[in-house]
């Protein structure tokens, strides 16, 4: 799972946002560019504690699918 705070999970939910699998790097859609979320655009995920990453198939599908919906 992945920590988000609650606006971003938001974004994230409605495949306005998501996390580039290879990079573990935030994109966003179009729509966000010209709004205060313009500047999580290209920013890491900071690393776990554990030294473990989120799986990044799930985050592979879930970018596939925002791709789709937008």
């Amino acid at each position: 799972g992945l920590l988000l705070r609650s606006d971003i999970h938001a974004l994230f939910d409605d495949g306005l946002l998501w996390i580039e699998p290879d990079s573990l790097t935030v994109s966003i859609t179009l729509k966000l560019r010209s709004t205060t979320y313009a500047g999580l655009e290209g920013r890491a995920l900071r690393p776990r504690v554990d030294g473990s990453v989120p799986n990044r198939q799930l985050l592979r599908d879930h970018m596939r699918n925002a791709w789709t919906n937008a």
